[in-house]
C-alpha cells in the first residue's frame, strides 16, 4: 500500500538482534534511532488494523455463533420431536460451518486475550490439532449419565479435545451414530445396539451443552476486549506503541506455526517432530467437515489483510490501508515486503486450483497432492522471511511457537 502524505514521521529503532534456534528464546532489542521516517504513525497503523482488519472479524464471528446456537436448538428440538431431523440437521451443519470459517479468520489473529497461558482460552474454544473423536463419543454417554468415575460431570472439567468447535464438529458431520472408539468399554458398553433415535437425543443433549459452554468462552473473549477499563481493546490501541506493533507482528506467526507447520506439514510428513503419530489422514484439519481447504483460505487472506492493511472495502495498495508493508517500506526494506505478499498470493492461486479435499487428496495421492505440496512450500517462502529479514527490520520478537523451528 502507499505511503500517506499526511501526519507526523516514524521514529524506526536500530536493532540488536539476538539470535539462537533449537528452542531457545529469540529476541530483537531496540537501539538508537535510524532516522528514517514514514508519512503515518505508529499509532495510525496499530488502529487501522485493530478497529478495521481484527474488529472486523470478531463481528462476523459472533454474528455467525449467534445463528449457530439458534440452528442447534431447532435441529434437537426436531430429534426430540423426531421430525423433518434431516432438513434441520442440513441448516445447522451450514451454521456450523460459517462460524467454522468465521473462526478461522480470529485463530489467524491470535493476541493476547485468546493466547495467554499457553493459548488456554482459545483452546476451550477450539482446541485443534488436539482432537479426540472417541473422547466425544465417551462425554456423549458420561453427559448423559451425569457422572463420570462416580462423580458429578462438570462439562467445564473435562478434557479440551473432547469439546468445542471439534465436537460440534465431529457429531454434525460424522457419518452415523456408531462410536469410533477401536474398544467399547465402560460408559460406551451397548451403545451401537440403542435404538437410532436415542443415540440422536444423547448426541444432541451434549452438542447443546457444548455450544452452552463455548458461548460462556466466547463471552469471557469478547468481555476481555471491551469491558472494563483492562479491557485489551484500550491496551493494545492507547498502550506501548512498540509493544503494540509486536504483538500485531508476532500475531503473523500464525502463518508458520499453525499454517504451515500443523494444517500442511504434519499430514505431508514434513511438520515438525511433535506431529501427530495417527495416519496422515486422520491429522487433516475439519476432515468430517470437509473444511480444511476453506480454512487455509481464511487463513491466508487475513494474514494478507494484517500484513497489508487490506479490508473488505480496501486493497492492500490503497493510500489508507497501513500495514506491516509500508513498515518495512518506511524502513528500507521494501524486498521483504514484496517477497512475502507475492508468497501468499502465490498461495492462494494454488489453492484455487485444487477441488479435492486434503484427505482424499493424501489417500489417493492424485494430483492435488502434488498441489497441496507445493502450497506448503510457497507458504514457507513466505515464513522464511518472517523468522528472518521481517523481525530484523522491525525489531519484532520472534514468538515462542517459532523459536525452535529450523524448517
Amino acid at each position: 500500500m502507499k505511503l500517506r502524505n499526511t501526519l507526523s514521521a516514524i521514529a524506526i529503532a536500530a536493532i540488536s538482534l539476538s539470535m539462537v534456534s533449537c528452542g531457545e528464546q529469540t529476541t530483537s532489542e531496540a537501539g538508537p534511532e535510524y532516522g528514517l521516517s514514514a508519512k503515518f504513525t505508529e499509532s495510525e497503523l496499530i488502529n487501522h488494523l485493530v478497529d478495521n482488519v481484527v474488529l472486523p472479524k470478531h463481528q462476523a464471528f459472533t454474528i455467525a455463533f449467534k445463528q449457530q446456537t439458534t440452528a442447534i436448538n431447532n435441529y434437537c428440538t426436531a430429534v426430540t420431536q423426531n421430525s423433518q431431523i434431516d432438513q434441520a440437521k442440513q441448516v445447522a451443519q451450514q451454521a456450523f460451518s460459517n462460524t467454522f470459517l468465521a473462526w478461522q479468520n480470529i485463530e489467524a489473529v491470535q493476541l493476547e486475550p485468546l493466547a495467554k497461558e499457553f493459548f488456554a482460552l482459545r483452546d476451550k474454544i477450539y482446541a485443534w490439532p488436539s482432537t479426540a473423536a472417541c473422547g466425544v463419543d465417551q462425554e456423549v454417554a458420561f453427559y448423559h449419565t451425569g457422572t463420570v468415575n462416580g462423580q458429578p460431570y462438570q462439562l467445564s472439567q473435562r478434557l479440551k479435545e473432547r469439546k468445542g468447535l471439534f465436537a460440534q464438529e465431529y457429531l454434525l458431520f460424522k457419518s452415523g451414530t456408531e462410536h469410533s472408539c477401536r474398544v467399547e468399554s465402560g460408559s460406551l458398553v451397548g451403545w451401537n445396539d440403542l435404538p437410532e433415535q436415542t443415540k440422536l437425543e444423547r448426541q444432541c443433549n451434549y452438542l447443546q451443552a457444548v455450544q452452552m459452554e463455548l458461548n460462556d468462552n466466547v463471552t469471557a473473549w469478547q468481555n476481555s476486549w471491551q469491558q472494563g477499563e483492562s479491557a485489551y481493546l484500550n491496551e493494545i490501541k492507547q498502550g506501548d506503541a512498540k509493544t503494540a506493533i509486536n504483538t500485531l507482528g508476532q500475531a503473523l506467526f500464525y502463518l508458520d506455526y499453525q499454517l504451515k507447520d500443523f494444517k500442511l506439514g504434519c499430514p505431508l510428513s514434513v511438520g515438525p517432530s511433535t506431529c501427530p503419530s495417527t495416519d496422515r489422514a486422520e491429522q487433516v484439519e475439519a476432515k468430517y467437515a470437509k473444511l480444511s481447504n476453506q480454512a487455509i483460505e481464511q487463513n491466508l487472506a487475513t494474514f494478507q489483510q494484517l500484513f497489508t492493511g487490506a479490508t473488505d472495502s480496501l486493497a492492500g495498495d490503497d493510500e489508507d490501508a497501513l500495514g506491516f508493508d509500508d513498515f518495512l517500506k518506511a524502513v528500507g526494506d521494501e524486498e521483504t515486503a514484496n517477497v512475502i505478499i507475492k508468497a501468499v498470493t502465490d498461495a492462494q492461486a494454488t489453492l484455487a486450483t485444487i477441488d479435492s479435499d486434503f484427505a482424499t487428496a493424501i489417500n489417493s495421492q492424485n494430483q492435488d497432492y502434488a498441489h497441496y505440496a507445493t502450497l506448503h512450500s510457497q507458504i514457507k517462502v513466505a515464513t522464511d522471511q518472517l523468522k528472518t529479514h521481517f523481525i530484523t527490520s522491525l525489531a519484532v520478537d520472534l514468538p515462542d511457537t517459532s523459536a525452535g523451528d529450523n524448517d
